[in-house]
């Protein structure tokens, strides 16, 4: 209990997650609509920093939620920040922290998907993200994918 009787909430192990998902659906809520009227750039809530996304990337992943994961990367993806090549690779991973049996094949996807998007923006995707992307095709019973994944390694 803290003063004033009133007791203070822990913070959740996602509100780095939380925090960066907000500022960008607040930054999409202020675009205008079309574009020859309303706000300008300058008038929009800053993209989060560097270190805001390496954060929130952080907390996704020591918390093992999955689904949070795939929202602050699609929320990110879809505001144009970039995310360096390890951060993504911790991404993909956190991804994979689903329940296997209801939502596995799903996470896998989402895997093989930001792999893909690694691959269009970095002529290497780095050893980290294609360890992650072997481990989604492992989980779908896809063993060719995973070699050739390796090959490349």
């Amino acid at each position: 209990r803290h003063r004033g009787g009133q007791q203070q909430r822990p913070e959740s192990p996602v509100a780095a997650a939380d925090r960066v998902i907000q500022q960008m659906r607040q930054r999409f809520e202020a675009r205008p609509p079309g574009q020859g009227s309303g706000r300008v750039a300058r008038d929009l809530p800053p993209l989060p920093t560097a270190s805001e996304v390496r954060s929130a990337i952080e907390s996704v992943s020591k918390c093992r939620n999955g689904g949070v994961a795939w929202t602050l990367y699609r929320t990110l993806r879809q505001a144009g920040v970039q995310v360096a090549l390890p951060d993504l690779a911790v991404l993909a991973a956190a991804f994979l922290q689903v329940d296997k049996e209801v939502n596995g094949a799903q996470a896998a996807n989402r895997v093989l998907e930001l792999l893909q998007v690694a691959r269009e923006q970095h002529p290497s995707p780095g050893v980290a993200l294609l360890k992650v992307a072997s481990k989604a095709h492992a989980s779908l019973g896809e063993p060719d994918a995973v070699l050739q994944l390796a090959s490349e390694a």
